[in-house]
């Protein structure tokens, strides 16, 4: 679930409960979003996310986490 190679970019949206960034994976353009909250509630949507396949639907790429301990979800 937990993925590399992905590159931090600029914050692009802020809210009551997430932080979004841009950012790259394997070279292309993906989203990052970092809830306010605690870990355990990005795990929880990266799982849901993950088992939904639908063309309407994002598609999670998986979870990043660097040095700092944070936790972003990836998306396409």
């Amino acid at each position: 679930l937990f993925i590399n190679d992905v590159k931090i970019g600029k914050q692009i949206a802020q809210g009551n409960f997430s932080e979004v960034f841009i950012g790259t994976y394997k070279g292309k353009i993906c989203c990052l979003k970092k809830l306010k909250n605690t870990d355990e509630d990005i795990c929880g949507e990266a799982e849901l996310l993950s088992s939904l396949a639908h063309p309407h639907i994002i598609k999670c790429l998986g979870l990043y986490s660097p040095d700092d301990g944070t936790t972003y979800l990836v998306t396409e």
